[in-house]
Order: C-alpha cells, then structure tokens, then sequence
C-alpha cells in the first residue's frame, strides 16, 4: 500500500506527464525570461480588469447585483425597509462588501468600492491559481504567468464590471481545489477541514455550487484509501458547515426578500421536463463556448486531466486529476441542466442567445481546465496530447456550425455577463431576425458562429506549431486576451448604457427636498398597483437602492394604509383621485410615478410649480 500510495502522490504534477523531455529547462525557459514575464502578465491582469471596471457606472441587473447590495446593506445592520423582489441570493458576496455600508450611505459610492473589491479579488486569484498549476510541474515564474494570463480572458475580466459573486466564486474555487491538491499531498486533518471551510464558502457565495460541494464530498470519499481520519474529519465538516450555510442563507433571504427563495425553481423544471435533444443542443452550445472563450486551449485541458484521472484509476485511486475532473463535470451538468429547458431556448416571448451559449455557471471552474491546459503548453506538450484536443474540438466546432448554430437565435438577446467569453464578437452578431435553418458562413448573416470558431482553429495551431517555443505561444494568447477583453467590454458597456443608469427620480426627490427645506426621511411604494412586464419590480428593487438612505416602504393599499407623504405608484394610479394625490413633475421611471399626498408639502410642491394638474 505504501508503494501505491507513493506513486498516487507523485501523480498530481504529471497531469501532462507524457510531455517530452524538450518541455523542462529549454532556451525560452530561462528563469530571467520567465520573471520578466511574469512581472508583465500580472501588471496586464491588473491594467485588464481595471480597463473593464472603469466602465462600470451603475448597477445594470435590478435583481441580480440590487438584491446582493441591499443583503449587504442588511448584514452591515442597516436594513432597507422594504423587501426586495427577487428570486434570493446566498450571501457570501454580500457579506464581503457589507462593511462598505458603514462607511457611507451612498448607494453610488457604494456600488464603485464593490466594483473596486472585485477587481481587487479577481488579481488576488492569480496566488491560488497559480499555486495550482505549479503542480503540473512548472517553476514559480512559469506558474504566475500561466495565472494571471488566465485572468485576463474575458471570461474572467468582464465580471469585473458587475457587482456580481462571480470574481469571489472564482478566487474561493482555485483556493479549494488547491487545498484538495495539498490534502492529497500531506493528508492530515487541519487540510481537510480547510478543504470543507473553502468549499462551504463558496457554497455561501452561491447557491448554484452545490454541485460543487457534491463533487468534493464524493471525493472526500474515495480519499478514505488514502487516509481515512482526514477524510472522515472533512466529510463531516463539509456536511455540518454546508447544513449552517444553507440555513444563515435561508434566514437572510427571509428578512431579506418578498417571497420564498426561488433560484433552485428552473433548475428543478428543467431537470422534470427535459429532454436528450435539448440537453444536446445546451450542452454542444455550451462546450462551444468554453473552446472559443479559450482560443480552444480548454480542450488540451480537458484531454490533461482525463490522462491524469486514467493513470490514476490504474493505481486505485482518485486523487488530484479526480478532484479536478469531478467538480468541473458537476458544474457544467449543472449548467447545461439550468439551461437545456424547451422555455429557454425556443419558446421565450424574448428569444435569447445567450441561453443556447450560457457560460457564467461554468466559467469559474472551467477556467482551472484552461489554466491546466495552458501549463501543460509551457511545459511541452506531446503531438499526442494536442492533437487529441483538437481532435475533439474539431468535433464540437462540427456540430454546432451545422445542427446548433442554424436553429439558434444569434439576432436574439444577450447579456454579456453571462457569455463574457464569446462577446468579442458581438460586432458580428445581427440586429433583425432571421428564419431558422440558414447554415452560418463568413458573408451570410449567421457568420458569428463560424468566425469566432476560428478563434479556436488558429489557437490550437499555434499551440501545434509554437509547441516546442512555449514562451512565444504565451505572450501571443496574453495578447490575445487582453485585445478580446477590451474588444468585450465595448458590448458590456453598451449594455450597461442601456441597462443601467441612475434613476430619474433620484434627482427629482432632490427637487423636492430643495423646496420642502428638509431631507425626505420616507417613500412609500405600492405593491399593488402594477405595470405591464417586469417594470414593477425592477422598480421596486431599484428605487429601493437609489434612494438611500431614505425608508423605501412597500405598502399593500389594501391592507394598510401610506405613511409617507411621497408614494411610487403607477403612472395611472386608479387611486390617485380619491387619495388626492399629485403627480410630480419629472418623477416617472420604470413605468411608475412619483406622487404627493395632500399636506402641506403637497402645497409646497405645488407653488414652486413641480405638480402637474390635479387628477380629474
């Protein structure tokens, strides 16, 4: 046993263990070289994700970034008086950027300082990436580069633009499956109780992960042949913590949001009424994404770290390659579950792209397979193990350019959030509907598909034909990188212009607040009268943020009465008449209007000429 054992360790920085011997210390492997490199990768990692977040300039998603700021704005101790309208969110992001609520009351300022600390997360994830991809056998400097460059891929540097989990998820997930690695390395039982505390932090940052946490205590599992009392100590841990999350989250979403927590709920539907044909379509559209958002270097990851899990099954065991293997493949069976619903890809009144796409579930543990594949590229790799990966790229690429991509909507609805990979071609994509069936091509309007796939043709050559220059491949896919995640943010950009914004009746609450001599202290919202669409709640939840530090009361009519003397209702409020409220001037957003109630601010208002004529 101690033989076998001997050797399962020795297994986890041969990953790519057929790589040649040429691979070691060759001419561009010079430690100068290799530190210059890394110096540079990590200033362009940082320059990247700071180019991308200067952008940002108002929250965008009035459920997604809303609900985890106002859980934030709840953890600091000062909760927003009405609830928000959301599905929930776990609050492990929020409790990150809760402190920010008591520096300052402004939910502007707030919003930039959390865009800065996810910036500031997404470079401080190069240390446990790069940790990671030294056990495939490359040296300090060779492991930094590999890490940052990685981060500067627009599936990693467009989330710093949002006030998302997402730039958190991924720092919590390298630094997990790294605590795995060294597990398996030394066991002892302080390692694996680290393992459970990082893989239920980010179970806390986010809910979709349980997946994740699956994977890990199935493989905590496997680990009793290796060591039987840390696996038992992490297993119960992992267990006993995942239990406490899911209850702290449980009881913030209640105080928290109106309603139940639903994020679960379409995963459940789609999981009921799938079928093989859509998870084919979701899954092929979904494997394409991660191969273009890569330049394809995902597939020689992917062949990597099965070679590694085969060698390990001939000695008995699931040791690292495992780990890596079981969370990525519960993560995108995930994803493509989430997404493989017949109402996402064809029935949505709104057809969407990005549902036949969807990357954001998966890029965070993909982007592991990618940084592998790339060290396995600085390392030398074998004509065997590329030329399997583009053997299997090739194959997906196939089957998407002729089945998927002529049914799918490219003219429809993005959101670049949730396929950062593929958005530097936006510019390619169609801005009128066409009728299914049209095979895509360079001078058709379907060109998207086929165009951005080359993206992956031309980096898996360059691999091939760079493969004993590694260095020269590097700084080329760095290059690569970051022109993508500049030429990606143009679309996040464009679609936080038309997303974001701050709301007009921000400005006219100050026109009131100059007449009236005082600070509003309160607004009431009406619950029950809504608008058509989903402008209701985005109002609810926006107003909500924007007008800190003011109460935002949501009152139901019917039940109890306003208390405040300013109310959001509809623009056609029924009641408005009979209540003898005013209509403020400049004071509609979202579909709704701001009123006054008689009194004498009503009065007040109405002298200084910010009324409109009194409701007939």
């Amino acid at each position: 046993m101690r033989s076998r054992e001997r050797h399962a360790a020795d297994t986890e920085p041969e990953v790519a263990s057929d790589a040649p011997e040429h691979g070691e210390p060759s001419g561009d492997d010079r430690r100068s070289w290799w530190t210059f490199s890394a110096i540079l990768a990590v200033i362009a990692a940082v320059g990247t994700h700071i180019t991308v977040a200067w952008s940002a300039r108002s929250p965008s998603f009035p459920f997604d970034e809303i609900t985890y700021l106002q859980m934030a704005r709840l953890i600091a101790g000062d909760p927003p008086a009405g609830p928000v309208d959301s599905g929930g969110y776990y609050p492990g992001w929020s409790v990150v950027i809760a402190p920010v609520w008591w520096v300052t009351q402004d939910p502007l300022a707030v919003y930039r300082v959390a865009i800065a600390i996810a910036v500031v997360l997404a470079v401080a994830t190069i240390w446990p990436l790069s940790a990671l991809v030294r056990r495939c056998g490359l040296t300090r400097p060779q492991a930094v580069t590999v890490a940052a460059v990685v981060m500067c891929l627009p599936s990693r540097a467009l989330q710093s633009d949002y006030v998302l989990s997402e730039s958190l998820l991924m720092l919590v997930v390298a630094a997990s499956v790294l605590a795995g690695m060294r597990l398996w390395e030394r066991p002892s039982v302080g390692r694996a109780l680290l393992l459970s505390a990082l893989v239920a932090l980010a179970y806390l940052t986010h809910a979709r992960v349980l997946p994740f946490v699956l994977a890990v205590g199935i493989w905590l599992l496997f680990f009793f042949r290796r060591s039987w009392l840390p696996a038992l100590c992490g297993l119960l841990a992992l267990v006993g913590l995942s239990w406490g999350v899911a209850k702290l989250a449980t009881a913030l979403n209640d105080r928290l949001v109106e309603g139940a927590f639903t994020q679960t709920e379409g995963f459940r539907q789609n999981l009921e009424t799938t079928t093989a044909g859509l998870l084919a379509v979701a899954g092929s559209g979904q494997v394409w994404y991660q191969l273009v958002a890569s330049f394809g270097v995902v597939a020689v990851g992917a062949v990597a770290i099965s070679v590694g899990m085969a060698r390990e099954l001939r000695y008995g065991m699931v040791g690292p390659a495992g780990l890596v293997l079981g969370v990525v493949l519960a993560m995108v069976l995930l994803s493509v579950l989430a997404w493989s619903g017949e109402a996402n890809l064809y029935l949505n009144e709104w057809r969407r792209l990005d549902a036949w796409l969807y990357g954001r579930y998966a890029d965070p543990f993909t982007a592991l397979v990618v940084a592998i594949g790339l060290a396995v590229i600085v390392r030398g790799a074998s004509w065997k193990l590329l030329v399997s990966g583009a053997v299997g790229a090739a194959a997906v690429l196939a089957v998407v350019l002729f089945k998927v991509a002529a049914l799918a909507p490219t003219w429809g609805y993005i959101t670049p959030a949730h396929i950062p990979g593929v958005m530097p071609w936006w510019w390619l994509l169609p801005d009128e509907p066409f009728a299914p069936g049209l095979l895509p091509w360079f001078t058709n309007e379907n060109r998207f598909w086929v165009i951005a796939s080359l993206s992956v043709v031309v980096g898996l050559v360059l691999a091939m034909v760079l493969r004993r220059r590694p260095l020269a491949f590097v700084a080329i896919f760095a290059v690569a990188a970051v022109t993508a995640s500049v030429a990606a943010n143009e679309a996040s950009g464009s679609f936080q212009a038309s997303e974001g914004g701050r709301p007009g009746m921000v400005q006219t609450l100050r026109n009131v607040e100059r007449v009236a001599g005082a600070p509003v202290d309160e607004v009431d919202f009406d619950r029950e009268c809504r608008v058509p669409g989903n402008l209701s709640p985005q109002a609810q939840n926006l107003l909500g943020f924007w007008l800190s530090p003011r109460d935002f009361e949501v009152v139901w009519p019917s039940k109890e009465d306003f208390t405040a003397d300013l109310v959001v209702s509809c623009q056609e409020w029924p009641d408005a008449r009979s209540l003898g409220a005013r209509a403020v001037r400049g004071g509609r957003d979202y579909g709704s209007q701001l009123w006054v109630l008689p009194g004498e601010l009503q009065d007040r208002l109405d002298r200084a000429g910010l009324l409109t004529a009194p409701t007939n």
